[in-house]
């Protein structure tokens, strides 16, 4: 991730001070969007071991990228499908999908390239988006957003500029969101470089 990636995805410009806290800024940016996405991304050539769920025939995964090596239970298999959720024409996966469906104590290793070699074009605008919060403090406005005679009750409105930025763009991280999908059994905890 460049200066220049950055600046395409905004629309503008670094300013002084973002050049200068790039490094750190884009940290932060990343670590807000592995978060809101339940993910992590560029974690590099590995092997992964994933549970599978009885009755099912797909095995959620991780972001991966190209060919995979996949063994189940120890014998290598090549009778399964790689797909984005549902959709097959996207450059980067997130699921194998085969004939059958699985037994209890059924482990799936895959040995893969995790993350995403360049970034969604929607999904970098996130992420510039974060960026270009992540020096600012939080500003507090004391709007009120309900209030309540009996009992007295004050609801403050504030919300923070991640919390905006999740709002706004709901429907993307929706769309690369792995929080509602199976935990892998072990990995490394990987963070981009």
């Amino acid at each position: 991730m460049t200066q220049a990636d950055i600046a395409k995805w905004l629309g503008r410009t670094l300013t002084p001070t973002e050049t200068t806290n790039f490094n750190s800024y884009l940290n932060i940016a990343k670590s807000y969007l592995e978060g809101l996405l339940c993910a992590s991304f560029d974690c590099g050539f590995e092997e992964r071991l994933f549970e599978t769920r009885e009755g099912y025939s797909t095995v959620f995964t991780d972001y991966f990228t190209g060919d995979a090596t996949v063994t189940i239970n120890g014998v290598e298999r090549t009778d399964y499908k790689t797909r984005f959720f549902d959709n097959r024409n996207t450059a980067f996966k997130n699921s194998l999908v085969f004939d059958t469906a699985f037994t209890c104590d059924t482990e799936v290793t895959i040995e893969a390239e995790w993350g995403f070699k360049c970034l969604p074009d929607d999904l970098g605008n996130v992420l510039a988006q974060l960026f270009a919060v992540a020096g600012k403090p939080y500003r507090a406005t004391g709007d009120i957003k309900t209030k309540k005679v009996e009992d007295f009750s004050i609801t403050f409105g504030d919300r923070s500029d991640v919390e905006l930025i999740a709002d706004a763009h709901g429907v993307i991280l929706q769309k690369y969101s792995l929080c509602t999908v199976g935990k892998n059994v072990s990995s490394e905890v990987c963070r981009w470089t």
